[in-house]
Order: C-alpha cells, then sequence, then structure tokens
C-alpha cells in the first residue's frame, strides 16, 4: 500500500477557496485506535466556521488543515489491545471537537478510537450514516427495537440514546441553527458515490 492518500485540505484561514485536494502521509492507527476508509462524510457548520477562522477552538492549527468531524466508512486496519473492531466492519462516528484534534472526515482515511466509533445498521446507507450520526441509527447499531424487551433493555438503550444525542453536532455546533447537518459527501477516491454533493 502506498504510503499517502489524498485528503481535502485547507491552506490558511478566511475563505472556502483556500480549500484544495492534497496529498497528505498515510495515518496509522496507535492502541485502541481503528483506521477507517471513509466512504461518506458529512459538511457541518462548524466545518464552515473553522474554514474562515471565525471559530478557531474546534480543530488544531495546522496546515494544511484536513476538517470534516461526522463520517462513515469501513475499518481498514486496527490498532493493537483493539477488540471492539475488525477489519471490515462498517462503522460510523464523529470525531471530537478540540483544538488538539488533528484528524479529518475530509480525507481516504481517517484515524478513530473505539469511543468514536459505533457499528453501521447494514439498514442505514454511508451517506445517510454521516448525515445523520443520531440516536436513532446509534439504536439500530447496538441493535435496540422500537420497543425494547424488557424494562432493564428498554432502560440500555434509552441510555445510550441519551448519551449519543448529547454528543451530537447540535450541542457543539457554536452559532449553527441547533439541527444536524443532512448535507454530506463522498470523499475523493472511496466507492461510495450516491451523496448528494460532490468532493470539490
Amino acid at each position: 500500500m502506498t504510503s499517502t492518500m489524498r485528503a481535502i485540505g485547507l491552506a490558511r484561514y478566511g475563505s472556502l477557496d483556500h480549500l484544495s485536494p492534497i496529498t497528505v502521509p498515510l495515518p496509522e492507527p496507535g492502541r485502541g485506535e481503528i483506521r477507517v476508509r471513509v466512504h461518506a462524510a458529512a459538511v457541518n457548520p462548524a466545518d464552515y466556521k473553522v474554514c474562515l477562522g471565525e471559530v478557531k477552538l474546534l480543530h488544531a492549527r495546522n496546515f494544511p488543515m484536513v476538517l470534516g468531524y461526522d463520517y462513515s466508512g469501513v475499518v481498514d486496519l486496527v490498532g493493537a489491545g483493539t477488540t471492539d473492531f475488525k477489519v471490515g466492519d462498517a462503522v460510523f462516528g464523529f470525531l471530537p471537537y478540540s483544538p488538539f484534534n488533528k484528524r479529518g472526515a475530509f480525507a481516504e482515511l481517517l484515524i478513530a478510537t473505539a469511543a468514536e466509533a459505533a457499528l453501521k445498521p447494514e439498514s442505514v446507507s454511508h451517506a445517510q450514516a454521516a448525515a445523520g450520526t443520531d440516536a436513532r441509527a446509534h439504536r439500530a447499531s447496538k441493535g435496540c427495537a422500537t420497543s425494547a424487551g424488557s424494562p432493564s433493555e428498554a432502560a440500555a438503550c434509552s441510555s445510550r440514546e441519551s448519551r449519543v444525542a448529547s454528543a451530537r453536532p447540535r450541542s457543539r455546533s457554536p452559532g449553527g441553527s441547533g439541527r444536524p447537518s443532512s448535507a454530506s459527501a463522498p470523499v475523493a477516491g472511496s466507492s461510495s458515490r450516491r451523496a448528494s454533493a460532490p468532493t470539490p
């Protein structure tokens, strides 16, 4: 395998015109991490605000900067000590909003921890999973039926849904509408090209 990958990088703050295709080193997963081949990534208000330089604390200030937080794809490689996922698993999730986060979903591959991913339900496409990383998809990924069989199962599902819902972009998109974005785009080089907006 090649030692590089393609991504969409931000050369500097200030304009969407500063986004362009770039080549970056292929990331390697560390202990407890997985590498995901991205099939779709969602575009959120946070990406736009970081790109303009209006909210810089959501991402590490490394240039060229690869943005993108919500993603869906297939596990390509697992790091040491990783037991929750295996190569070939279809997963979805979101990367953290953090000034220490140098990762981005607008790339062919990304690194995520087990806590930043969940198995993608077979009934949900990669584009849908990336654009709607919400409690309903998470419920399906954990095998929670519309009505769980027992009170304890219902409580467990409800608790998981609450944790995921509280972490959604609606609560972490400063200045946004409070609604999760429905826009998603396939990453250059991925096999999925059914999303509504093509990557530049």
